[in-house]
């Protein structure tokens, strides 16, 4: 991924939210954090400082497709933010596994770090093997078999894989297409005017 147009010395911060995600957790239509890097700099998002890695999409089964939105913000100066900040930033979120993800308050983000906005770009995931393998593998999502497939015909067991593949293998393979994907996606539309 790269960033055009940028000046020297010029720093960013990423930012990726679900923006349908507040369903969830029944709470108030504020987005949930995905990804949060900042202090980029030369342009490079890998020079960054990760505050929150990223967690690629993962719709819940039965459920519709998700909206995921990717900002990119010019910074005035250095952050010095840390994963324990996070909670500043979402304190209506008391979600057991999610603390400082959910009902991520954008403006507020944005105003006390003196951000503006430089790129967006969107994207819709549905659900597909890989997000019913992960709410039935992962103990913090909470789900069984039987919930995640609620509702698919014709299929005994749950397709939480593509045929022919291990967990394992479809959780690697999916992250890596999904990062592949983002920074294609990064590279075209993040132009500096």
């Amino acid at each position: 991924m790269t960033i055009t147009g940028a000046s020297s010395g010029d720093m960013f911060s990423i930012l990726m939210l679900d923006s349908d995600g507040k369903g969830d957790v029944g709470l108030p239509y504020k987005p949930l954090l995905h990804m949060l890097i900042t202090n980029i700099t030369n342009a490079d998002p890998s020079t960054g400082t990760v505050i929150e890695p990223y967690v690629g999409p993962v719709p819940p089964p039965c459920g519709v497709a998700r909206t995921y939105h990717y900002l990119l913000f010019k910074q005035t100066a250095a952050l010095s933010l840390s994963a324990a900040d996070l909670p500043t930033y979402t304190p209506n979120c008391n979600f057991p596994g999610l603390e400082g993800k959910c009902s991520f308050e954008v403006t507020n983000f944005t105003s006390t770090n003196q951000l503006t906005t430089v790129g967006y770009v969107t994207m819709v995931a549905g659900v597909d093997g890989y997000s019913r393998w992960s709410y039935v593998n992962n103990p913090a999502l909470g789900q069984n078999e039987a919930s995640a497939c609620q509702g698919l015909d014709g299929y005994d067991p749950c397709p939480t894989a593509p045929p022919g593949s291990s967990s394992v293998n479809v959780m690697v393979s999916m992250s890596a297409v999904m990062a592949s994907v983002l920074c294609l996606l990064l590279s075209f539309i993040f132009v500096l005017n």
